[in-house]
């Protein structure tokens, strides 16, 4: 019986990360471009894998977001819920270390969107449209065709950093 050693929590790990990116001024550009280069890597992962259960939890988040459109709240947290099971499930700690850490900055910018600018019809259809595109790839990862899947991963996140740059103008954390 001595000390044992613990692994350290890698929710804290991403929480110190995450406010040494804020303290040395990280932009939402810069948050955004990163997970242009993670993401798509674990969507190629999981569509190698073709993981029968990820491939039935992913579809069930997006129908779920596509559904909880016109609320802000509800919808977020599919969001962020569909993400975390993406980087969770494409077998890679390092890649779902990463998405921790945005996962700290991305939800202090939600925070900071004014409510009024998350009722707009625009807005709405906008989370309809990312929903369906989140449905997309679900339906290539579980056909098996990882480039495809990386590459339209890799647009829905183009699409999304168009639409929240231009949307909400919030660049610094």
């Amino acid at each position: 019986g001595g000390a044992q050693v613990r692994l350290p929590d890698p929710d804290r790990i991403a929480g110190y990360a995450a406010s040494s990116l804020r303290m040395r001024r990280a932009t939402l550009h810069d948050v955004l471009e990163i997970r242009r280069l993670i993401e798509p890597t674990a969507v190629a992962k999981l569509a190698r894998a073709r993981d029968p259960d990820v491939v039935a939890r992913l579809a069930q988040i997006a129908v779920a977001q596509r559904y909880a459109k016109e609320d802000r709240a509800r919808n977020q947290r599919h969001e962020l819920e569909f993400r975390r099971v993406l980087l969770e499930s494409c077998d890679s700690e390092p890649l779902r270390l990463f998405g921790l850490v945005l996962d700290e900055l991305i939800n202090d910018q939600w925070a900071k969107i004014p409510d009024r600018l998350t009722t707009d019809r625009s807005v709405v259809a906008e989370r309809e449209r990312a929903a369906d595109a989140k449905l997309r790839v679900v339906d290539l990862i579980s056909e098996g065709k990882a480039d495809e899947a990386e590459d339209a991963w890799t647009e829905y996140l183009k699409n999304v950093e168009v639409n929240i740059l231009k949307s909400f103008n919030i660049f610094q954390f």
